[in-house]
């Protein structure tokens, strides 16, 4: 499982996003409804399920377990279910999961549950149980807009809604994570576990707040070397506060597919024949595999034939996201 991928489908709104139409879509569309009935309590309480249903319906171990728990085929599914323990997915959702029903009356059922205690248990899990709040929030209605924007886009007023809404829930989320970290500092995957510790990231990433970004890049580039941080977190964190800058980014994180004559581009690059040398040396893949995850082509000749006309789209860009005040 390429953890990576993961968490970058959902860094941005600005990106496509292929979802697949299993319980995603059900809960997608159900919270969309809530929106338009205005039924905002029901709406906000909505958001944090739909993150679940986006893993479920997307990760192969996931799925794997289980079809292999409904053909009776037990060590397969288990086999699954520790692969994704083991890269810390669904912890708290998998003891309860009605999908594996058939396991549950199980002695090894119990044995199984009873290994994620024990890895649950040297956690602090009352800041990991909160920061994996905030993450369903921040991840849930990220999906929300991807889903509403491939099956609502000529509803302009639904999309300003979302939008606005996720503005406000990145900002919710950047007061919480900046209080965890101001207390207990950057905790790592070995303290809080990695959905956890990824959402500490998350948050100050996702924040409209140069000063928070600024502020906490140095915290993120100490907790890398700590091993308490991921490598490539710490190269979207620079190029986000790069691009809020109206600056070249460094390693090719930040894309826009917002309107304009171009078509979607990669942010101007400070070095762009030895981007791919940078981005491998924090984890990253060659640009050209990171882009094919969201239909982009890079074509490095290309690229460089038009950066006269890329360059003006992203000042064009960023004069009118100053103007907005962002």
């Amino acid at each position: 499982m390429n953890r990576l991928f993961y968490a970058l489908l959902l860094f941005s709104s600005l990106l496509p996003l292929k979802m697949r139409a299993q319980e995603s879509t059900a809960k997608n569309q159900h919270a969309l409804e809530l929106l338009e009935k205005k039924e905002f309590t029901a709406f906000d309480a909505a958001i944090e399920h739909l993150y679940t249903a986006f893993l479920k319906d997307n990760l192969p171990q996931y799925a794997q377990a289980v079809q292999s728990a409904k053909d009776k085929q037990f060590s397969e599914a288990y086999q699954n279910l520790d692969s994704l323990v083991a890269e810390g997915y669904l912890l708290d959702e998998l003891p309860t999961d009605a999908n594996f029903k058939d396991l549950h009356k199980r002695n090894d059922w119990k044995l199984f549950k009873k290994r994620l205690a024990e890895m649950l248990a040297p956690y602090n899990n009352t800041v990991r149980l909160q920061l994996r709040k905030i993450q369903n929030r921040d991840q849930g209605i990220r999906v929300l807009v991807l889903y509403a924007k491939q099956t609502a886009s000529g509803n302009k007023e639904l999309q300003r809604q979302l939008n606005d809404y996720m503005k406000k829930i990145d900002k919710e989320s950047a007061v919480a994570v900046r209080t965890i970290i101001d207390r207990y500092g950057w905790m790592g995957a070995d303290e809080i576990g990695s959905e956890a510790s990824q959402t500490l990231f998350l948050a100050i990433q996702h924040v409209e707040d140069l000063d928070v970004q600024q502020h906490y890049l140095p915290l993120l580039s100490e907790a890398v070397k700590d091993h308490k941080a991921e490598p490539w977190q710490l190269a979207f964190l620079t190029d986000r506060i790069l691009m809020n800058q109206g600056k070249k980014q460094v390693y090719g994180t930040q894309v826009i597919t917002s309107k304009n004559d171009y078509g979607p581009y990669v942010v101007p690059l400070e070095n762009i024949d030895k981007v791919d040398e940078l981005r491998a040396q924090l984890g990253l893949p060659p640009l050209k595999d990171y882009l094919e995850e969201f239909d982009m082509e890079w074509d490095v000749e290309r690229y460089k034939k038009d950066l006269p006309l890329i360059e003006k789209q992203y000042q064009d860009w960023f004069e009118k996201q100053r103007s907005n005040g962002i």
